[in-house]
């Protein structure tokens, strides 16, 4: 039995989730304003990570057009061979260039060249697999040395690619990175802890090597539950949704069923109840049964048991 979620208790825990949330927006703004080359942002998924520091550091003035290039390889995953890049395209937009899954360390070396001057920055956001790369890391770790001057060196695999297209085997980063992760690389085992994965030595290294620059965005479930409460209400997430519109043909539902929903997550979360783990996807997807159901209270709440809760679980739905 999951503990039960004391409602007095509501403003002590959204001021602790707050807290580490205005921690995260002033250690973004500082690297999007070059006072720092990088920041660590660790938390669960579905927090807002992603999409907080996108459109901060796009608000920010002065941050450069940050330059991304579209290729041949890019659009065919399969192909058996790199060593032939054709460039098919190019965009120029503001922001930070973001990369995600199937992230390799030339890749990296790629964009870091391409955006190495003052004010770009390169978003790795949610890319575990990569961070799990030894090559991967100790090139995040050069590029964000607090050395006047950082050099990126690359001779690994993949160079002819590189080669083909300019990059040099080592040259100066002067712009940011920003790595979102799922997990928590300041507390991570140790050799001979169970769990121990030598990926994790140069994880620990790269928390020192950014300094203060590190933000745990993880919560206990109670802090969670308030916090994406208070996030849903202050960007009306369920109430003007272009991913409600996109995939249910309707802009979002009334404040009155956004209560509701908030009421039956917390009683499935005081009880138990829950079959994964809490965040803005599940909102959205009990919006969508709510769309679905027409607004039945009964139906909605049973779409909700069929999908998120434990098989054998009983939950009242009206």
């Amino acid at each position: 039995m999951g503990h039960k979620v004391n409602l007095k208790s509501d403003q002590a825990l959204l001021k602790i989730a707050l807290d580490a949330e205005q921690e995260m927006l002033e250690k973004v703004q500082a690297v999007g304003e070059g006072y720092s080359a990088g920041l660590i942002v660790s938390g669960p998924p579905g927090v807002g990570k992603s999409k907080t520091v996108r459109e901060l550091l796009k608000a920010m003035p002065g941050l450069e057009h940050v330059e991304d290039v579209f290729t041949e390889q890019d659009a065919d995953k399969s192909s058996p061979t790199y060593k032939q890049w054709y460039e098919t395209g190019r965009i120029v937009k503001p922001g930070p260039l973001t990369r995600k899954s199937k992230y390799a360390p030339w890749s990296l070396v790629r964009d870091l060249w391409r955006n190495r001057n003052p004010g770009n920055i390169v978003v790795i956001d949610d890319n575990d697999i990569a961070l799990m790369d030894l090559n991967f890391t100790g090139i995040v770790m050069s590029a964000t040395e607090q050395e006047a001057d950082r050099e990126v060196h690359y001779t690994a695999k993949k160079i002819q690619e590189l080669e083909c297209e300019g990059v040099p085997d080592m040259f100066g980063y002067e712009g940011g990175i920003i790595v979102l992760t799922n997990y928590n690389m300041r507390d991570c085992p140790r050799e001979g802890d169970d769990g121990f994965k030598k990926y994790h030595e140069r994880w620990r290294a790269m928390v020192s090597r950014n300094a203060g620059q590190y933000v745990d965005m993880n919560m206990d479930e109670r802090t969670l539950l308030v916090f994406l409460e208070h996030r849903i209400r202050e960007t009306n997430m369920l109430l003007d949704s272009d991913y409600l519109e996109k995939t249910h043909k309707c802009r979002g539902i009334s404040e009155a069923q956004q209560d509701s929903i908030f009421e039956f997550v917390r009683e499935l979360v005081s009880e138990d109840q829950m079959v994964q783990d809490l965040d803005l996807r599940v909102y959205n997807a009990i919006a969508g049964y709510v769309i679905r159901a027409e607004g039945k209270s009964k139906i909605w709440k049973e779409m909700t048991r069929r999908n998120l809760v434990k098989r054998g679980q009983k939950v009242e739905t009206d």
